[in-house]
């Protein structure tokens, strides 16, 4: 509230103007980059599931990504994988 009411007092109602930049990325969200490699392990690998897909992505890149994560990558990815 001080901050707020020094900036009030030295650049009046401007002053209060929220200057805060936007994030750039966000937490959560996985790189196209990390994706394309997680949909290259899953082609490896027809036979795994989920969840074996991504433990192996872990092994191999050293880079966690959940089931869930790995599922909605693998749903997402186009039916035509002959563009890849």
């Amino acid at each position: 509230m001080y901050r707020w009411y020094q900036l009030y007092q030295e650049e009046g109602e401007n002053g209060l103007i929220d200057r805060r930049p936007n994030p750039r990325q966000f937490w959560n969200h996985i790189p196209q980059a990390v994706r394309e490699q997680v949909v290259k392990v899953a082609l490896e690998h027809p036979d795994q599931s989920s969840r074996q897909v991504a433990w192996l992505f872990a092994d191999e890149q050293g880079f966690f990504i959940s089931e869930s994560s790995v599922d909605r990558i693998l749903k997402s990815f186009p039916k035509d994988i002959g563009t890849m």
